[in-house]
């Protein structure tokens, strides 16, 4: 993606649960122009970021669907849904896409 896409990744990793820099970051992806599918999952995507984040499981599993609905080569949206599934137990769901992960 973009070095917007990137800085706006960076402040979510930086960040905690409570932190301002999250709702900075949304602010920024809520202000970045739509584009095509591929554009539109990593908004997704980077929005289930900042669900986990702010330790919003359900909240992050909806965004990485999302993502993956739009664009099904998202690597980073399958593996965090991946995780996350595999979290909950949901095991073959998990296994299937850490697999699409790497094909």
């Amino acid at each position: 993606m973009s070095q917007i896409h990137d800085d706006i990744a960076t402040m979510i990793n930086d960040a905690r649960p409570e932190d301002a820099k999250l709702e900075e970051a949304a602010r920024r992806i809520a202000s970045l122009p739509e584009g095509d599918d591929t554009e539109r999952a990593h908004k997704f995507y980077l929005e289930g970021r900042i669900c986990e984040q702010r330790l919003d499981w359900e909240g992050a599993l909806a965004k990485y669907e999302e993502a993956v609905e739009l664009d099904d080569q998202n690597r980073d949206a399958l593996f965090r849904l991946a995780y996350l599934l595999d979290l909950r137990g949901e095991d073959e769901e998990a296994i299937m896409l850490y697999e699409q992960c790497i094909s």
